[in-house]
């Protein structure tokens, strides 16, 4: 989940493997393989894949990003504030329906017990 809320803050940036590693496991031993495997689980879990991804897009040398535009629920009292960021599509697919996040970014590292 802290991988999905940590492309949901940036979104439709995207975010480094070096960001997700310091966001999610900071301070932890963890290869690259970590990050691979829980954006494989992520894509699986909302029916997503890499050839043509639909919630989580793959961008060469750059990293990972939600595709489509994200809100928070419960942000600024109205049960959700789009960021007001639509990502381009220029594959003429509708990517206007939000994705989500029922809680808001987390703003310190994650404890490493």
């Amino acid at each position: 989940m802290d991988v999905l809320v940590a492309l949901a803050s940036r979104a439709p940036e995207p975010v480094s493997r070096a960001e997700l590693l310091d966001t999610v496991w900071a301070g932890a031993v963890v290869t690259d393989g970590v990050i691979s495997r829980c954006i494989s689980l992520l894509r699986d879990s909302v029916g997503d894949d890499r050839v043509g991804p639909r919630f989580i897009e793959t961008l060469s040398k750059k990293g990972y990003r939600l595709v489509p535009p994200v809100s928070f629920a419960g942000e600024r009292g109205t049960g959700g504030a789009s960021t007001g960021r639509t990502p381009p599509t220029g594959d003429g697919r509708d990517r206007r329906a939000p994705f989500v996040i029922c809680r808001p970014p987390r703003r310190d590292p994650l404890p490493t017990a």
